[in-house]
């Protein structure tokens, strides 16, 4: 059980090994390709997200928060989070 209460099993709660050793771009179109198949998975929006920051496009992350905060209005914690996230990568204070 994922910490969203949605019953997965634990292998898609966390990255795969792949992406975690850096492959973003594969990450970014498994992301794609999930939110093309289920628009309101807000798993996929947030791998989206976190891989746009990591590959330099804080334009287009910022513009995807704010739709993600419109499509997920509840979720706070991870709106607070990646807005430091993001503010700490436009100012060079992460990688």
């Amino acid at each position: 059980m994922c910490k969203n209460n949605v019953c997965e099993p634990a292998e898609y709660c966390r990255p795969p090994p792949l992406y975690r050793d850096g492959d973003h771009y594969a990450a970014l179109r498994d992301a794609e390709t999930s939110l093309y198949l289920n628009p309101t998975s807000q798993k996929a929006h947030r791998w989206r997200l976190k891989c746009l920051l990591v590959l330099g496009y804080q334009e287009e992350c910022t513009r995807l928060l704010q739709h993600y905060q419109e499509m997920f209005p509840v979720d706070t914690t991870f709106v607070s989070k990646f807005k430091t996230e993001v503010a700490e990568h436009v100012t060079g204070g992460c990688g």
